[in-house]
């Protein structure tokens, strides 16, 4: 079992994640920003934190490189947003996204829409075998 910080917009999306990492055994804090999200990981430091690249008003990018700067080498999983969607709002591409985020040392990145067994295969390649054991 990892200790997991989804930093999600809240929603139907969020429920859905949120659900998916418990019924795998997963203890999961959820954020809907990253000022909360950054409080959380300070109390109470995640094995995996999974942030959305598409949430809005928001730097994801500089929030995962905060993240790494204050508590070094983390886990994270960059949820990146669709092609179609991103491309309208930011002119970027998916596979922009995850470049970029591979350069603030995200260690994995997925598209959306995500595949369930997609994500639990990222979390299960990220948390140590000893937390995992646990």
């Amino acid at each position: 079992m990892a200790r997991i910080l989804l930093v999600q917009q809240e929603g139907d999306e969020c429920l859905k994640l949120l659900r998916l990492l418990q019924s795998a055994g997963h203890a999961v804090e959820a954020a809907s920003s990253h000022h909360t999200a950054s409080r959380l990981f300070a109390h109470n430091p995640a094995d995996v934190v999974i942030a959305d690249l598409g949430l809005p008003n928001q730097e994801a990018l500089g929030f995962i490189q905060g993240l790494r700067c204050h508590y070094g080498d983390i886990h994270v999983i960059a949820l990146c947003p669709p092609e179609e969607q991103d491309s309208a709002k930011s002119g970027l591409s998916a596979s922009a996204w995850v470049r970029m985020s591979s350069a603030v040392g995200v260690r994995r990145a997925l598209t959306r829409p995500l595949d369930d067994g997609s994500l639990l295969a990222a979390v299960s390649a990220l948390v140590p075998r000893e937390v995992a054991r646990m």
